[in-house]
């Protein structure tokens, strides 16, 4: 009888310790569950974005939620910012945040080239670039291939605006020679390049004065180096040329860009897009935008 009883009692505890392992897995993994809900859905939201209440069409019209719906919208806002601690905020951080947002409101932001030219460059040069192409600039407003041409005029000095978007060091100037020009040089023949600021141009950088520039074979790539390079910080520039002779069999000619006299209307401060000054033997210290004579066609050179 004695031996029964031991053997029950056994039985007994056995029972307990398997009800208890069983109750502690139930709490391990109600806790499991509890976590990774968390994890997933934080404030309790759910899914789907923050709710905002629908205050219906008009008053009294029955369109907009049902009261407790609106109030189950705005508990979950409250739960959220409850777990944000957004009641734990001082005057001194509400101060803090603001200035935060001031600055980053007034803040310009730096971009690189690419995303520059993804969003605001010229696709012409872009493409050339991919392409092989030598090319820092081209002139503003140059968005396809030049198909135009400019038979250059003697004693004439010709102006051509471009952007640089970002600092570069520049090499020279690129042209196609469209016709080859058969003539005698006189006085100067040659490139520049000008800074601006405000409308006064000045000369940076200048080639030398080759009196068989404008001499090149029909239809072929003409390179012109400066003298020395030049680190051009962003912004405008202009680059001037000068074609002069003494005696002349066939005028020279270079590929252009038609049709910019709209374009140019919407300069309203001073500058041309392209332009010439007459009477110029050779390329002056300094231009004025004003004493530029504005024209219809962006001629066809390029910086490098």
């Amino acid at each position: 009888m004695e031996e029964k009883k031991t053997n029950w009692g056994r039985v007994a505890l056995a029972v307990l310790s398997i009800a208890f392992a069983v109750f502690v897995l139930a709490q391990v993994l109600r806790i499991d569950r509890t976590v990774k809900d968390f994890l997933s859905d934080p404030f309790g939201l759910g899914v789907r974005a923050i709710d905002t209440v629908n205050v219906g069409t008009g008053a009294n019209t029955g369109t907009g939620d049902p009261l407790r719906t609106a109030f189950i919208k705005v508990n979950r806002l409250i739960v959220m910012m409850d777990s944000l601690g957004i009641d734990d905020l001082t005057t001194s951080d509400i101060t803090t945040l603001a200035a935060v947002a001031e600055i980053a409101d007034t803040t310009e932001v730096a971009v690189s080239l690419s995303e520059y030219e993804v969003n605001m460059g010229n696709y012409l040069l872009r493409e050339l670039q991919a392409s092989g192409a030598d090319i820092k600039a081209l002139p503003i407003s140059a968005t396809q291939v030049a198909t135009a041409y400019k038979e250059l005029a003697d004693g004439t000095a010709y102006y051509t605006l471009f952007y640089l978007p970002l600092s570069d060091t520049i090499t020279g100037v690129k042209f196609i020679q469209r016709t080859q020009g058969g003539y005698t040089a006189a006085d100067s023949n040659y490139v520049a390049l000008y800074s601006v600021s405000g409308t006064t141009y000045t000369k940076v950088a200048t080639s030398i004065s080759n009196g068989n520039l404008w001499k090149g074979t029909s239809y072929s790539l003409q390179t012109v180096p400066f003298t020395s390079a030049y680190v051009a910080t962003a912004g405008l520039y202009m680059v001037g040329f000068t074609y002069n002779q003494s005696a002349q069999t066939t005028a020279p000619s270079i590929y252009s860009w038609n049709g910019v006299g709209a374009i140019s209307q919407l300069i309203t401060g001073g500058h041309k897009l392209t332009g010439t000054v007459a009477a110029q033997a050779n390329l002056p210290a300094s231009e004025t935008a004003g004493d530029i004579t504005g024209g219809d066609q962006v001629y066809g050179v390029w910086l490098y």
